[in-house]
C-alpha cells in the first residue's frame, strides 16, 4: 500500500475538524482532514501538485497531486462573501507546485475582523482509492514542513481507467452549452442513452473521466457550462447518440430568482442581528407564524451485520418497494413539476453504482441500512466538493432517497409535517419528500443549508411558499412558543419581533396581498384584452376539494373536471350512487357556470387493478382513455348513467383520447340510448379533446360532427412529437410551444371556426402565462388551467393586445424549434407579463 504526506499549508494552531463551526466542513461533506487558526499570512504548498481551480474570491484553492489525489485548502470560513478582498496569490491554474512552496498571503488582521472565522480547514477531497490513514499533526505548527498526516492509497483506479479509455473510440472536444453544465437531470438523460449499449461509455473533463451509464459518476464530474468533454466510446454510433443530448441540453429556468430590495443584504447571509436571522432568498413572500423546529428522524443504525444473505435481500426488498412509490408519484401525479423531480429520483435510486457500492460493504459484514446511508453519504459528498453550486444543491435528492429507503428497511414511517395553526418550518434541511408531505399550515420555510436552484426551492415557489436558505445553524436550537415573521422580501427571519414590526409585517402582507387580491377581484368579472376580445378562463378539476376554491379563484366554471380520480387505488370501481353523490357535490359547488366532464382516461400511464388489461410493450399507444371505456362498457354505461342523473344547466361531456369518428358516434349513440331509458330531457354537449394526430389532420371531418373541442397539450404534444413526456431522457424535449404543436392547434381552430364550434385548451399550455399570447393569438378564446394561475393569468390578458398576440401567433408557427419560440415570446412579452408580478 502506497503511502503519502501531507503537510502543513499554514503556521498556526490545529483544530480537529469536528470542531470547525461549518457543518459542511466538521460533518466532513466536503472530505476528512483537519483545520488550522493561522499565525501568520502565508499559504504553503502541502505537497507536490498541480494547481487544479481556484475560486473567484480566492479563498480557496485546489490543488491535484500524484495518484488523482485532491487536496482544497480553504482560508477562513464564508470568506467567500470577501470577493478577493484581502488575498495575494502567486499561482495560476495548471502551475506546479513543490512542497512548502508560497503560495501566495492574505492580511490576517482584514480576514480576521470580516470573516466568520479565521479556521482554515485542509481536506483530502473524499475519492474511493485513498484515505487519511493517521493524523499525526501536534497542536501548535512553527514551520511547514510539519506533516499534517499520511494518505494511504488502496488501488490505482486512475491507471485502469486509462487503459480503460485507450481501447476506446474518443469524439472531438464538446462544448456544454446548457447553462448549468451536466445536472441531475441532463445526466439521467445521457446514462439513459449509454444504458442503451453494450460495453463502456466514458466521458471525460480533462483530467477527469466518468462512466456515462452512471448518473452518480456524471455528476461528480462536475461539467460546468462552457466546459469541454470528450466522448470515449466502442462506435461512432454511441458518440454520435450521446453528441446529440448533449448539444440539445437546455434549462428553460435558466434566469436567477429575481431579488427584490435584498441586494444589500446578500452579504449578510448566514449572519444573525438582533434576533433576524439572514439568509438567502429560494421564494418570495411574507409570512407570520409560529416557529415549528424540524426534528430529524434519528435511526439506531447497527453497523455490523452477521447474515450477509438476508442484508442482501433486505435491501433489494427496500430498494424495489421505494421504486414502486417513486413510480406512483411519477405516473399518478397531476403536476409535472413534481413528475419531473421524481422521474429523477427514479433514475438516481436505480442508479447501478448506490447496489453495488452498498452490495460491497454489506459483504464486508456491514447492515444494509449503514451501507446504503454510507453510499449515499458519499455521493452527496461528491456533489459538494463539485464547486457546482447546482449539483451541491442536489444533493438533498440523494438524502431524499436515502430517507424513503431507510424507512422501508426500518419500518420508521415518513409523517407529513404538520401544525394545528400558521406555522414557519425551520429545519437544517427540507428534501423533496418533504415537500410533498406538507401540510396547508405550514406558511413559511427556512433552512440552515439549501440551494435557490434546488428542487426545493422549485417546489416552494410552485407552492407560492416563502423559503430562506443559508441561516445560522443557531437557529436549530431555538425553543418555546415563538412568533416570528418571515419577510424574503427583505431576507429576514425576526424571531424576537416587537409590537411595531409585527404591525409593519401585517401591513406588508396586505399589500402583498392586495395585488392578488385586485388580480382575483378582476378574475371574476370577464378577462378581455386591450382591444375589446373576451378570453374565458375556466379551471381544471380533480377532486371535490378543487372544486371547493372555485368561488373565490375567479374560474368563469370548470373545463376539465378529471374523473378518474375517483376510479384510483381502490379494489373496485365506484358504483353509480358513488359517483351521483359526488358529481352532486361536484355541480352544486359549479354553480351555473359550466362544467365539463371528462369521462375515465384510464389505462396507460393510469393502471387500474380491477380491470384486467393485456400486458402492453407500450401503453400509451395502448387500450387508453375512450378505448378502455368502450372495451368496459358496462362501467361507460354506470358513469354516464350518473352523470345523467344531474341536474345542470351547462352540463357537457367530453370523451378523451378519440381517435376515430366510430368512437365519438358510439359513445352519442350510447348517451341517447341511457337518456330515453331514464328519461332525461337534458341536452348535453358531447364534445371530444384533441390528443391525437389523427384528429387534427381531420379536424374539419370532426368538426362537422362533435359540439366542442378541447385540445389536451400534455398528451398531443407527446403523440405529435412521438417522445413519451414520462420518459425522464425526453422530457425535456416534449416542449407544447414546439412549432409542430403550434400548427396542430392552428388547424384545429380553423376547422372549429369553418363549422362554429369552440374550441379550448386544456392542458399545462394553458396555464404558462408565456404560452397565453400565443394561444390567443392563435385563436382560442377559451382557457382551462390550474386553479393557482387564473387569477394572474386573467390580469395578464387585460393587458394583452391582440394584433400583437397575433402576429406573435403568425411568427411563432414558422420558426424550426421551440427554443426560438421561447426566445421570441420572452423578447416580444416578458416585460408585459412582469407588470403584474406581486
Amino acid at each position: 500500500m502506497k503511502k503519502i504526506s501531507l503537510y502543513s499549508p499554514f503556521i498556526g494552531a490545529v483544530v480537529k475538524l469536528e470542531q470547525v463551526p461549518d457543518l459542511v466542513f466538521a460533518d466532513k461533506l466536503v472530505g476528512d482532514g483537519v483545520a488550522i487558526e493561522p499565525f501568520d499570512c502565508h499559504i504553503y504548498a502541502p505537497l507536490d501538485s498541480v494547481v487544479k481551480s481556484i475560486h473567484n474570491s480566492l479563498h480557496a484553492i485546489t490543488l491535484l497531486a500524484d495518484d488523482n489525489i485532491e487536496v482544497l485548502l480553504h482560508i477562513g470560513l464564508d470568506t467567500v462573501e470577501l470577493a478577493g478582498k484581502g488575498f495575494e496569490l502567486d499561482i495560476k491554474v495548471g502551475d506546479k507546485v513543490k512542497r512548502g512552496q508560497i503560495l501566495g498571503k492574505f492580511d490576517l488582521d482584514l480576514v480576521a475582523r470580516q470573516a466568520k472565522s479565521l479556521l482554515s480547514p485542509v481536506l483530502i477531497m473524499h475519492n474511493g482509492h485513498y484515505h487519511i490513514e493517521e493524523i499525526t499533526a501536534p497542536s501548535i505548527i512553527t514551520t511547514a514542513n510539519t506533516v499534517l498526516f499520511t494518505i494511504a492509497i488502496t488501488a490505482s483506479q486512475a491507471d485502469t481507467n486509462q487503459t480503460q479509455v485507450e481501447r476506446l473510440i474518443a469524439s472531438t472536444p464538446i462544448k456544454i452549452r446548457n447553462l448549468h453544465g451536466i445536472h441531475a437531470r441532463p445526466a439521467a438523460l445521457i446514462s439513459n442513452e449509454a444504458n442503451k449499449y453494450v460495453g463502456s461509455v466514458v466521458i471525460e473533463k480533462s483530467p477527469h473521466r466518468a462512466n456515462a451509464k452512471s448518473v452518480v459518476e456524471l455528476l461528480s464530474l462536475a461539467v460546468n457550462h462552457d466546459d469541454e468533454v470528450i466522448i470515449h466510446a466502442a462506435n461512432k454510433q454511441i458518440i454520435t447518440a450521446i453528441t446529440d443530448i448533449l448539444n440539445q441540453l437546455h434549462d428553460e429556468n435558466n434566469q436567477p430568482l429575481p431579488m427584490l430590495n435584498n441586494s444589500s443584504t446578500d452579504a449578510l447571509m448566514g449572519e444573525v442581528i438582533k434576533h433576524n436571522y439572514m439568509g438567502m432568498v429560494a421564494a418570495h413572500g411574507i409570512t407570520i407564524g409560529k416557529l415549528l423546529i424540524k426534528q430529524n428522524v434519528t435511526l439506531d443504525i447497527t453497523e455490523t451485520a452477521t447474515d450477509i444473505d438476508a442484508e442482501h435481500a433486505l435491501l433489494v426488498k427496500a430498494l424495489k418497494q421505494v421504486e414502486q412509490e417513486l413510480e406512483q408519484i411519477v405516473a399518478q401525479h397531476s403536476d409535472k413539476l413534481v413528475k419531473d423531480i421524481f422521474a429523477t429520483h427514479l433514475a438516481l435510486l436505480r442508479d447501478t453504482t448506490l447496489l453495488d457500492g452498498a452490495i460491497q460493504l454489506i459483504n464486508q459484514h456491514k447492515t444494509a441500512l449503514y451501507a446504503f446511508k454510507q453510499v449515499i453519504d458519499d455521493k452527496a459528498a461528491l456533489l459538494i466538493q463539485s464547486h457546482n453550486q447546482l449539483l451541491a444543491e442536489r444533493q438533498a435528492d440523494f438524502h431524499d432517497i436515502y430517507k424513503r429507503v431507510a424507512s422501508a428497511i426500518s419500518g420508521v414511517s415518513l409523517a407529513g409535517i404538520n401544525s394545528a395553526t400558521p406555522a414557519i418550518l425551520v429545519a437544517h434541511e427540507l428534501t423533496p419528500l418533504d415537500m410533498l408531505n406538507l401540510t396547508p399550515n405550514i406558511v413559511g420555510l427556512v433552512t440552515v443549508t439549501g440551494g435557490t436552484t434546488s428542487h426545493v426551492a422549485i417546489l416552494a415557489r410552485a407552492k407560492q411558499i416563502p423559503l430562506l436558505i443559508g441561516v445560522h445553524a443557531d437557529i436549530l436550537k431555538l425553543t418555546g412558543d415563538i412568533d416570528a415573521i418571515l419577510d424574503t422580501y427583505q431576507a429576514t427571519l425576526n424571531t424576537q419581533p416587537s409590537v411595531a414590526d409585527m404591525a409593519t409585517a401585517e401591513d406588508n402582507i396586505r399589500k402583498q396581498r392586495n395585488k392578488q387580491q385586485l388580480h382575483q377581484q378582476a378574475a371574476s368579472a370577464a378577462a378581455v384584452t386591450t382591444d375589446g376580445v373576451e378570453i374565458k378562463c375556466l379551471a381544471n378539476i380533480a377532486s371535490i376539494d378543487d372544486a371547493k376554491q372555485l368561488a373565490s379563484c375567479g374560474a368563469s366554471g370548470v373545463g376539465l373536471f378529471r374523473t378518474e380520480f375517483m376510479y384510483m387505488h381502490r379494489e373496485f370501481a365506484p358504483t353509480i350512487l358513488e359517483q351521483q353523490q359526488i358529481y352532486t357535490q361536484i355541480a352544486q359547488l359549479t354553480g351555473n357556470a359550466p362544467l365539463v366532464m371528462r369521462t375515465l382516461d384510464g389505462g396507460g400511464d393510469k393502471p387500474l387493478s380491477y380491470l384486467a388489461q393485456a400486458p402492453s410493450s407500450n401503453v400509451l399507444l395502448g387500450v387508453r382513455g375512450i378505448r378502455l371505456s368502450l372495451a368496459n362498457r358496462q362501467l361507460l354505461i354506470e358513469q354516464l348513467t350518473a352523470i345523467l342523473a344531474l341536474e345542470h344547466k351547462q352540463l357537457k361531456i367530453m370523451l378523451p383520447m378519440i381517435t376515430t369518428l366510430d368512437e365519438y358516434r358510439s359513445v352519442k349513440q350510447l348517451l341517447a340510448e341511457l337518456s330515453m331509458v331514464h328519461n332525461s330531457s337534458a341536452k348535453i354537449e358531447l364534445g371530444i379533446m384533441v390528443e391525437v394526430p389523427a384528429v387534427v389532420l381531420q379536424s374539419e371531418i370532426f368538426a362537422k360532427e362533435v359540439d366542442f373541442f378541447s385540445i389536451g397539450t400534455n398528451d398531443l404534444s407527446q403523440y405529435v412529437l412521438a417522445m413519451d413526456r414520462e420518459n425522464i431522457a425526453l422530457a425535456a424535449q416534449v416542449d407544447y410551444l414546439h412549432p409542430a404543436l403550434l400548427k396542430s392547434i392552428q388547424l384545429v381552430v380553423n376547422a372549429a371556426v369553418k363549422y362554429n364550434r369552440t374550441v379550448s385548451v386544456c392542458g399545462m399550455m394553458a396555464s404558462e402565462q408565456l404560452a397565453l399570447p400565443l394561444l390567443i393569438g392563435l385563436g382560442i378564446t377559451e382557457l382551462s388551467m390550474d386553479i393557482p394561475a387564473i387569477a394572474a393569468n386573467k390580469a395578464l390578458i387585460r393587458r394583452l393586445e391582440l394584433n400583437q398576440c397575433k402576429q406573435a401567433a403568425l411568427q411563432c408557427v414558422n420558426f424550426a424549434t421551440a427554443a426560438e419560440v421561447r426566445a421570441y415570446l420572452m423578447h416580444n412579452f416578458s416585460h408585459i407579463i412582469s407588470e403584474g408580478l406581486v
